[in-house]
């Protein structure tokens, strides 16, 4: 018979963030904004690939 392993305790959270995890979320939060125009712009760049790599399929069939 298999047995069962022993349940997996979670340490205690304090109640307050660390200095260390309160600065990683300000480092986050500036880069935010950056994040999101990075991320429009990469999306805009593969649909543009997109159609380039479309383009000539579509001209051999018209």
């Amino acid at each position: 018979m298999a047995t069962i392993p022993p349940p997996i305790t979670v340490p205690q959270r304090s109640e307050r963030p660390s200095v260390s995890q309160r600065a990683h979320a300000e480092r986050t939060v500036r880069t935010l904004g950056r994040r999101k125009v990075v991320n429009g712009l990469m999306i805009g760049l593969t649909w543009a690939a997109a159609l380039v790599a479309t383009l000539p399929l579509l001209f051999i069939i018209f």
